[in-house]
């Protein structure tokens, strides 16, 4: 049974929980992630002929990690809170009363 909430913010919806802990273990998940993939390439460039054929492509896939966390935290976190705090519910009566 679905049950939709009363008058009041989104964070009360239950989706919103499920999407803000999507984000939190998307965020760890690319955290170990990276940090797996940064102590490959220290390995790497530790070697005393480092391979510069494995150094490079472990460089752009942690460029590219560090470009979906930055996204998320610049974009998808604010969107989140935004979402949280506005109410259907109160923009509509305002609206109505307007009129």
């Amino acid at each position: 049974m679905i049950t939709v909430p009363g008058p009041g913010k989104r964070r009360k919806d239950p989706e919103y929980g499920e999407l803000r802990d999507v984000l939190e273990r998307f965020r760890d998940v690319a955290e170990g992630y990276r940090g797996r993939l940064e102590g490959e390439l220290a390995a790497a460039r530790s070697e005393p002929d480092p391979y510069l054929h494995l150094i490079r492509p472990l460089e752009r896939q942690i460029a590219s990690i560090r470009r979906l966390e930055a996204l998320v935290d610049d974009e998808v976190w604010t969107l989140l809170i935004e979402l949280a705090n506005v109410s259907a519910y109160i923009e509509h009566a305002r609206t109505r009363d307007y009129f």
